[in-house]
């Protein structure tokens, strides 16, 4: 009677103990499953770091020479995209031409500027020879040369044109193919929801982008559930440029924008707490165009209501402070603080990259709990080393948060 009633029970034990280890095993599972929201403003570099991470995803390590070998990059595009970022960047170069032909319209006459300014529609819409003719005419101007020399911080000049018009001898032809350097600077509106998956270390990362575009956020709460990190993209080189996309939420009546002085948590951009207070003096408020707004302010007060949503409380946050470069560009012919007044007040108040910087984080963290973190990195994310270098710096810190527990799936 005794054996018989042991053999039930040694099964029920041996059932729980396979239970156990597959709920052990799913656990392990999960905590290697890492999804990576990336947010930001439009016009951010949000597009730019996705296709670094196409060309991360189609890298490769080699064991026996433990050192790190590419494919080639457009491995990781297909020819139709490939073919279709030929039209993207001509579009790009005729788009920034237009603004400036409308910049420098009042002084110049020209019926190519004018054409430029006003239908530059019909340009893209060209045959291919008389548009490459078209663009490889406006280029010789005196005009557009001697503005490229005195306005090249101008606001209404898209960044990349400053990569392109200096290689329009390569790009304006009839046989063009994108290098992979031309495929990263062009500038291409994210319209929906993107979404690229692949394996590094022993993890699975699913990185999705979405839109930056203020009708695009809408779609954004959608996929807060489960976040294991943010990834909240700007641009440095934003402070000097304007958005129409006016959040009431930062402006009163007047069109003055409001103020604060809170104490800030500091945390440097090495990731560790330094237990000082920063103060940002509230100055005097800018008033800005009927209409527009700063879209470095923009980029805060939406980092911040993305902070505060409940769904990503446990998320880890991760700031990219982009576009390093203009920043230093812009810096040597524009004073900081004629767009942004409290910077007079700072703690090193000169025009130094590293000063505006540190500045700019900490506007991202004003308001922080004492519970909250942000690990912010200077990035160029048209370069691919600085981005992969990055990346892997977020990945051990989400990785190891994983194995605390603190942000399971």
């Amino acid at each position: 009677m005794g054996l018989a009633s042991c053999k039930p029970e040694r099964d029920a034990e041996r059932q729980n103990r396979q239970i156990e280890s597959q709920i052990r095993m799913e656990n392990q599972a999960n905590k290697r499953k890492v999804k990576m929201l990336l947010l930001g403003i439009s016009d951010s570099g949000k597009s730019t770091i996705v296709k670094q991470m196409r060309f991360f995803k189609n890298s490769r390590l080699v064991d026996k020479q433990n050192t790190y070998c590419r494919v080639n990059y457009l491995d990781g595009f297909n020819e139709t995209e490939v073919v279709n970022a030929i039209f993207v960047i001509r579009n790009n170069i005729i788009d920034a031409f237009k603004n400036i032909s409308n910049i420098i319209l009042h002084s110049d006459i020209n019926s190519v500027i004018k054409l430029f300014a006003h239908e530059s529609g019909k340009i893209e819409m060209m045959q291919e020879v008389d548009e490459l003719k078209i663009i490889n005419t406006v280029r010789d101007y005196t005009c557009i040369k001697e503005f490229f020399e005195r306005f090249s911080c101008h606001p209404a000049v898209p960044d990349h044109i400053h990569y392109f018009f200096p290689n329009l001898d390569r790009i304006a032809v009839a046989n063009y193919i994108p290098t992979p350097e031309d495929i990263i600077h062009m500038r291409q509106t994210t319209l929906g929801v993107h979404e690229i998956s692949f394996d590094y270390t022993k993890h699975t990362i699913r990185l999705i982008d979405v839109g930056g575009q203020k009708t695009e956020r809408r779609k954004w709460i959608h996929f807060f559930e489960g976040v294991t990190a943010v990834m909240f993209t700007c641009s440095l080189a934003s402070f000097n440029q304007t958005t129409e996309e006016e959040p009431k939420s930062f402006v009163e009546g007047n069109g003055l924008r409001k103020q604060s002085i809170p104490a800030v948590l500091w945390e440097s951009s090495l990731n560790k707490v330094q237990n000082r207070i920063m103060v940002r003096s509230s100055g005097k408020a800018r008033v800005e165009k009927p209409g527009m707004i700063n879209r470095l302010d923009e980029a805060v007060e939406l980092f911040r209501s993305i902070r505060e949503n409940h769904f990503l409380r446990t998320s880890t946050f991760m700031l990219f402070l982009n576009k390093v470069d203009l920043l230093a560009k812009k810096l040597s012919i524009i004073r900081f603080s004629e767009y942004f007044p409290d910077y007079k007040k700072w703690i090193n108040g000169d025009n130094s990259v590293a000063s505006v910087a540190e500045f700019i984080e900490s506007m991202f963290r004003e308001g922080l709990e004492p519970d909250q973190k942000i690990y912010a990195h200077l990035i160029q994310a048209t370069v691919t080393t600085n981005v992969e270098f990055t990346f892997a710096l977020c990945c051990d810190v989400i990785f190891e948060r994983n194995l605390e527990g603190t942000t399971l799936e």
